[in-house]
């Protein structure tokens, strides 16, 4: 209906007629509804005034005309009428007794010319209690002055109001049938140049503009046919070739190409840039556990997320799987580079929505800067991939720059990625084991089982050296359930040879700990073995715990289920609360070796092992030092009522056999 209206009055009126009726409506349309409002409100306001009046004169009037009657004081009665007329808007005064119909003094004078219909107003005359009469006066209405200024005060607004409904109906009128019109044909014109022919506005052809609109939209018809096919083709081929079809984003090729550019600009220049190899920390994870759908949609989101990060200069593209590619624009200094990685570490590490959950993944970036890291595309690229490995060893979520150290570290983590993969069939991992100390007697009372890999050409590696890149390629679990399944044939082992067996801990990773089948593998483990669930437990880090509480309340939950204790390790480096703890519910708190590492010298470390301690036995917790190496530290921590210590002030983690020798030396002596 609306549109058929539109098309009646397009047809009818043309823009004169429309801008000339906008006007007249203008005007007329707030003079008809505001004029009789006005007047109503000023009778309004005119009668209550004259009653005002009135009643004021009656008030002045009364006390002299009942004194007078109730004395039957005529001349009295006489000389207050007088003095009740000199008011300029009283002509006649009439007063009337209870005895006659006829007035009982009446007085007047001449009406005003031009002040319009009197108003007679009546008041009875009351003395203690009895009507003497009644008084009737004779009074001007007062309406006209009243008026006059009502108009006056608000006609000059009425006016102004007009004036601007009048301007604001006419420009209305202008921009709908003429600078509407013109910017439509002017935009669609600009997207016939830049040969954007799929959308057509639609036109009526009732005037000028639209007969115009008309013929662009059949020369765009044309040109679409023309170039259509050939577009597309084009497109499609450029695309597939420069672009990642998931992200749509640059591809390793065009991104290649895009530096090469940037390169030989830079070279004649002078200028510097940067280049930032992003790799996805946890990416693994969420396509193993969600699906290749979810991973997907993440490195869309991912990919969203760094276009609205980097700033116009910068690029950004894929390099395949979870690694993208920043080549920035000219860099004056490296704080620019080290804004650019804050502002992607920001972005794209606040959580996603993903499969109705919330995930995360975090970002470690390697940096490099040309030409001071390498003059060509390659090296900038591989030596940012080096660095980006050192963010990764850093603990993640984090970046690094290019040092030249790092090339050697490079070709070590090659050799670990190309090895990695057949050391448990090579049977390469070993596990090493520490002694935990009870500090009040000093005596061996549990064990930590530590994973070693003995590379056949790097030597012995703990897991700082090769557990970022078992992450990545997904053989996090497959080592770990080895070394829970080691452990307990190790203790069997012991058992088996008569052998009193202490507690056991042992390391879990995150990627065990949400994989929800921790528990499971720990019972077969130790049922295979026939090892007593109390002489098992495991430890989890701080950080590592609070990545997901309610997952990790679960799994914690399913361990006690099954008799397994846990330990928080590296306490006080992390974020949990005494609201996370008490829900844990932990059997110790394993001290972090960065705060006893300078006790007793150091006033802050003192106080937080010493706070520590404190919360552990508010909560009834075991705590234990980790990282004791003098006797200053452990006297400070007996002395502070530590239960337990380990480190190298006892001993350093050993092979087996050592181990067995170390407690042999040391059954029945305090180590101290």
């Amino acid at each position: 209906m609306l549109k058929k209206i539109r098309k009646f009055l397009r047809r009818v009126f043309g823009i004169q007629q429309t801008l000339y009726l906008l006007a007249i409506l203008g005007v007329l349309l707030p003079a008809l509804v505001v004029f009789p409002m006005l007047m109503q409100r000023l009778q309004h306001e005119a009668t209550a005034q004259q009653n005002q009046i009135n009643a004021t004169r009656m008030n002045q009037l009364l006390p002299a005309l009942r004194v007078n009657l109730w004395n039957l004081n005529r001349a009295g009665v006489i000389q207050a009428t007088q003095l009740a007329l000199q008011d300029p808007g009283v002509i006649q005064i009439r007063v009337y007794t209870q005895q006659s119909a006829l007035p009982y003094h009446s007085v007047g004078k001449t009406t005003p010319a031009g002040s319009g219909p009197l108003l007679e107003v009546s008041q009875d005359i009351i003395e203690r209690g009895e009507k003497l009469g009644h008084v009737v006066l004779l009074v001007q209405r007062g309406l006209a002055n009243s008026l006059w200024y009502e108009l006056t005060y608000w006609g000059m607004p009425l006016v102004v109001v007009q004036l601007i409904l009048t301007v604001s109906l006419v420009s209305l009128g202008l921009h709908w049938r003429v600078l509407h019109p013109l910017h439509r044909l002017s935009n669609q014109a600009q997207r016939i140049g830049n040969l954007d022919l799929l959308e057509r506005p639609n036109w009526l052809p009732y005037d000028a503009f639209g007969r115009l609109g008309i013929r662009l939209n059949a020369m765009s018809e044309k040109l679409q046919g023309l170039f259509a096919e050939v577009t597309e083709r084009k497109r499609a081929m450029e695309f597939l070739a420069l672009f990642d079809p998931l992200t749509g984003l640059p591809n390793r090729t065009m991104l290649r190409e895009l530096s090469q550019a940037s390169i030989a600009e830079a070279a004649r220049s002078g200028r510097r840039f940067a280049v930032l190899f992003i790799d996805l920390d946890g990416f693994k994870h969420v396509n193993d556990s969600l699906g290749h759908s979810v991973g997907d949609e993440l490195l869309r989101q991912v990919a969203a997320r760094l276009r609205v990060a980097l700033r116009n200069a910068d690029r950004v593209g894929r390099q395949g799987g979870d690694e993208f590619i920043v080549v920035s624009g000219e860099i004056r200094n490296w704080d620019e580079a080290t804004y650019i990685a804050e502002r992607i570490i920001d972005a794209v590490g606040q959580p996603y929505e993903l499969a109705g959950q919330p995930v995360h993944v975090t970002p470690s970036i390697g940096v490099t800067i040309f030409p001071d890291d390498g003059e060509d595309y390659d090296t900038l690229v591989k030596n940012a991939d080096a660095a980006m490995y050192k963010a990764k060893e850093r603990g993640k979520n984090a970046f690094q720059f290019f040092t030249a150290d790092m090339n050697q570290s490079a070709h070590e983590t090659l050799k670990i990625e190309s090895q990695l993969l057949h050391a448990l069939e090579r049977k390469q991992f070993m596990l090493y084991y520490q002694p935990i100390i009870e500090v009040a007697s000093g005596r061996c009372v549990a064990l930590e089982a530590l994973l070693r890999w003995k590379h056949p050409e790097l030597g012995l590696l703990s897991p700082t050296n090769f557990m970022h890149v078992a992450e990545e390629r997904g053989l996090i679990m497959p080592i770990g359930n080895w070394v829970i399944a080691e452990a307990c044939r190790q203790m069997a082992d012991w058992r088996d040879k008569g052998r009193t067996l202490v507690p056991l801990a042992v390391n879990v990773s995150l990627v065990q700990f949400r994989m929800q089948q921790l528990a499971h593998t720990i019972h077969e483990a130790i049922l295979r073995h026939q090892i007593s669930p109390r002489q098992f437990s495991i430890e989890m880090t701080e950080s590592s715990l609070m990545q997901d509480v309610e997952a990790t309340i679960a799994t914690v939950e399913a361990l006690r289920g099954i008799g397994i204790s846990f330990a928080v390790d590296d306490f006080g480096t992390g974020y949990s609360s005494l609201a996370s703890l008490k829900r844990f519910k932990p059997n110790k708190l394993k001290i972090d070796r960065s705060f006893v590492r300078d006790i007793p010298r150091d006033v802050d470390d003192v106080q937080m092992t010493t706070a520590i301690l404190d919360l552990a036995r508010s909560l009834n917790i075991e705590a234990v030092a980790e990282g004791v190496e003098t006797p200053e530290q452990l006297e400070f921590l007996r002395r502070e009522g530590c239960a337990l210590a380990q480190g190298y002030h006892f001993s350093p983690p050993l092979p087996p056999d050592d181990l067995l020798a170390w407690l042999d030396k040391n059954a029945d002596l305090p180590v101290v």
